[in-house]
């Protein structure tokens, strides 16, 4: 969860786990981001665009993401090149196609009863964007990223060591516990997002 990165002290976040949810926000949900605070001065590109309602529920519509993605090219000069979401919005996406996108079958053919949706067709266009929206099921509801991907990036927060110090711990035997070594070996891996205002999320 993201919610609880507001309370990390900097000199933790480099090893916390980051999600779209705290990477791509305005600090909302996460107030730093790699150890920087996005409310100081100074800091403003590392607060990502944000489409919201005012907490006023709404459908996502083409209009939102035509703005969306104008909105972001006019912040960062970075056009959207991806956008994820969960199966709600892909959902309130394909309502608002659907009526708008059926056509006649002509000559005497019959015209086909196949239903639903292959996910390749889900895709939104706009100038110098043709961004495939993609669904990813641990995605926050009612939310929608419009990424641009070249400022992602992948890093090493903690190095192979030792999880938890060699310490005599009592472990489970038959019937009784034993006394042993318990230690465990990992590196901690991580996302980073080095030019949040080139991202929006629509909430």
């Amino acid at each position: 969860s993201q919610t609880g990165l507001n309370s990390v002290s900097s000199a933790t976040m480099g090893v916390s786990a980051n999600g779209l949810r705290g990477l791509v926000d305005d600090g909302t949900h996460a107030a730093y981001l790699h150890g920087l605070q996005r409310a100081a001065t100074g800091n403003q590109k590392l607060s990502a665009n944000v489409s919201s309602n005012a907490g006023v529920l709404r459908s996502i519509t083409e209009q939102i993401l035509i703005n969306a993605c104008h909105s972001n090219r006019h912040a960062s000069g970075k056009r959207v090149t991806d956008m994820w979401t969960n199966t709600g919005q892909a959902e309130k996406y394909i309502e608002f196609v659907a009526p708008d996108r059926r056509y006649n079958v002509s000559g005497g053919g019959v015209q086909g009863m196949g239903t639903g949706y292959q996910e390749d067709s889900l895709v939104h266009y706009a100038p110098g964007v043709k961004a495939k929206i993609q669904i990813a099921l641990d995605l926050a509801p009612r939310e929608m990223y419009l990424l641009n991907m070249d400022g992602f990036f992948h890093y090493l927060a903690q190095d192979m060591d030792w999880w938890d110090a060699p310490m005599l711990k009592p472990t489970p035997a038959t019937t009784t516990y034993s006394a042993s070594y318990l230690a465990h070996v990992g590196s901690i891996e991580n996302i980073g997002l080095d030019f949040p205002v080139g991202n929006t999320v629509i909430r």
